[in-house]
């Protein structure tokens, strides 16, 4: 499938004559790159091509329906576009409240951790949310750049089941990776924790060629998701408290956390309910770093 079909994946790989001819033939082509008058339009029919057919040669999959696309901004950039449902249901509206956290939490990773995040946007048309995020593995119209997850790496070098924070460990001390890099890892974790991102899985780290920390994506509260697709639980934010090797980190992190926090409970695009959780898991990092 791969020697046929796999002319997009993440990263620099295209494996097989075949996948290489359908990209050789998409470059040939002139794909065009679109500007921001044009998205308006573009994106809902991307939308429900994407949910009728499915959208051929994409990687993109995970729990929100999602394309890519190609758009014009400095310089010709490649995206990943998720999006909300157009129904005006309560369910619909916590995927969209969802949407607008994950552009927050890699707004606040960038300026408040100060470490790498992709850089994304949010758009509202058509009934629906679009959450729009650049590619860190594709640069200007043509180029490609490796990119590995730290579940291709776990499978190949170490077969460990732990968390992030023992990978980054195991890493360490195989010399794959620096002593600031682990610590990168370990407070991306606590601060996935504290924002109750329980979908931390092995595929949403990853980590350029020369072993540094890809920026981060996939970062969003996803315990708050509608269960099933459709019931709204209601969560409970408790993460846990730090043992002593981990307090500093855990400092950083809850420090961030409580500006991604404050962040969700002032921003008028989240629903009001949301944004009273948001109040509420503010005021329980507050409570425990004074």
């Amino acid at each position: 499938m791969l020697s046929v079909l796999g002319a997009d994946q993440p990263g620099n790989y295209i494996i097989g004559e075949q996948a290489l001819r359908r990209f050789l033939n998409t470059q040939q082509q002139a794909a065009h790159f679109l500007n921001d008058d044009e998205i308006a339009a573009a994106y809902p029919t991307y939308a429900l091509q994407a949910l009728n057919f499915g959208i051929a040669d994409s990687s993109a999959a995970g729990e929100f329906p999602k394309f890519t696309a190609r758009r014009a901004r400095d310089v010709p950039t490649h995206v990943i576009v998720k999006f909300s449902g157009e129904d005006d249901t309560p369910q619909e509206h916590r995927w969209a409240d969802l949407l607008i956290c994950e552009h927050l939490a890699l707004t606040t990773i960038n300026d408040t951790l100060k470490l790498k995040a992709a850089n994304s946007r949010i758009y509202q048309f058509a009934g629906r949310t679009f959450y729009e995020v650049d590619r860190f593995d594709r640069h200007g119209e043509f180029g490609r750049s490796g990119v590995c997850s730290w579940h291709e790496l776990n499978a190949a070098l170490f077969g460990g089941t732990g968390n992030r924070s023992d990978g980054a460990d195991a890493l360490l001390h195989a010399n794959y990776i620096s002593e600031e890099t682990a610590q990168q890892i370990k407070l991306l974790e606590q601060f996935g924790r504290m924002i109750g991102n329980t979908d931390m899985h092995d595929g949403n780290l990853a980590f350029l060629p020369d072993m540094c920390l890809a920026p981060a994506y996939d970062m969003l509260p996803m315990m708050y998701a509608p269960q099933r697709g459709v019931e709204l639980v209601e969560r409970k934010l408790n993460p846990a408290l730090p043992l002593p090797k981990e307090r500093e980190i855990w400092l950083l992190a809850a420090s961030a956390a409580r500006v991604f926090w404050r962040r969700l409970e002032v921003d008028e695009r989240i629903s009001l309910d949301f944004r009273r959780i948001a109040g509420v898991n503010a005021g329980w990092i507050d409570r425990f770093v004074a």
